[in-house]
This record gives C-alpha cells, sequence and structure tokens, in this order.
C-alpha cells in the first residue's frame, strides 16, 4: 500500500493477468468503434467516454452490481477545446 509502484514488480503472474485484460479492453474497443484509432473533436470525448463505457459493462462476464456508475472522465480544457482528437488503442501500450 505504501509503494503501488510496484505492485506489478517481479509478479509474472499479475504482469500476464493485466495484459489479458487490456487485451479484451482493445478488443471491445475495436468491436464498437470498428478500429484501434478514433478520430473526433475534442468537445465529443466526454459522450464518446461515456457511450463506450456503458458498450463495455454491457458485455461484462460479471453481473455489475445494481446502482452501479463508472467515474466520471474528466478530462483538460484545452484537450476538449481541440478541433481534432485522436484516440488509439495500442497492442502493448494500451490506450492513448
Amino acid at each position: 500500500m505504501e509503494n503501488p509502484q510496484y505492485a506489478f514488480r517481479d509478479n509474472e503472474e499479475k504482469i500476464r493477468r493485466g495484459f489479458e485484460l487490456q487485451k479484451k479492453d482493445r478488443e471491445l474497443f475495436i468491436e464498437y468503434f470498428g478500429s484501434d484509432e478514433v478520430l473526433t473533436e475534442g468537445k465529443q470525448l466526454p459522450t464518446l467516454a461515456d457511450e463506450f463505457m456503458n458498450y463495455r459493462m454491457s458485455k461484462n462476464e460479471k453481473p455489475i452490481p445494481e446502482g452501479y456508475k463508472p467515474p466520471e472522465m474528466h478530462f483538460p480544457k484545452g484537450l476538449l477545446e481541440s478541433k481534432d482528437v485522436g484516440i488509439i488503442f495500442d497492442e502493448l501500450s494500451g490506450q492513448h
């Protein structure tokens, strides 16, 4: 708890599991958006994030507790004001 940066250090099982979960998320991202890359306007980011999270939750293998709401996403003002924003879900490094 004092050093969360060490959670995956020397723990092959957690590293493997992390990549498995990331792979599933990437597959859902591609299934939803049709690609591992999305181009949009910054002002659309909150809507896209909410819609994808709802889609992702609808595909969850375990039941979601009644009343659960995912955390609200907050984006930097400059990003929201950008005309063009790209979202990439890389196989190894994840979503950017």
